[in-house]
């Protein structure tokens, strides 16, 4: 058999239950070597498994969180007025960058919503919203389109769906926080 020494789509696919976890490791200042160990690590406290995956896939999982990332910064360096630029979204890590793709752009917008309770809690959950076609739009217009989905999301959930985010009834959106542009 020969020597793998490249990601495989296979080895990717092991890796994506942990994504999260990689991106959230890269924010903390973990090296790759440190994730490669903690996702080892998770994987033998009963995680997801992970055998077939090789260090090659977890380099090419760490560059696509560590693009997500900076796109993020990119984003949130913008103005509210200022037209979306290339290094402001990000190709989503579990994404097949194909012909067919690049012909026809989704994403798949990752927002940080921020809100307070009726009791005057503040409160933060990750969200998703999706947005076809161009991305020849301004940052506020991607704040409007994330704001509105989680206000619309809250106001439709029921008790048990706030129940089970952890948050009471009445929750309100006060603004918004990180987001991530997906592109798939």
């Amino acid at each position: 058999m020969a020597r793998v020494n490249q990601p495989t789509a296979e080895g990717v696919a092991l890796l994506m239950p942990y994504i999260n976890n990689i991106t959230g490791a890269i924010e903390q200042g973990l090296s790759r070597p440190q994730i490669w160990q903690a996702v080892q690590a998770a994987e033998a406290e009963g995680g997801p498994q992970i055998a077939g995956a090789t260090i090659f896939d977890m380099n090419y999982v760490y560059t696509a969180a560590k693009g997500v990332l900076n796109a993020q910064d990119a984003f949130g360096a913008l103005n509210p007025g200022d037209a979306l630029s290339a290094d402001s979204w990000a190709w989503a890590p579990w994404a097949s960058q194909t012909s067919a793709a690049f012909g026809n752009p989704q994403y798949l917008i990752r927002y940080e919503w921020l809100g307070e309770t009726p009791q005057g809690e503040q409160v933060s959950q990750w969200f998703q919203t999706d947005w076809a076609g161009s991305l020849d739009v301004t940052q506020q217009d991607i704040i409007d389109r994330a704001l509105g989905s989680a206000q619309l999301s809250l106001n439709t959930y029921q008790n048990a769906q706030l129940t089970a985010l952890g948050l009471p009834e009445g929750v309100t959106v006060t603004g918004l926080g990180r987001t991530q542009i997906l592109r798939f």
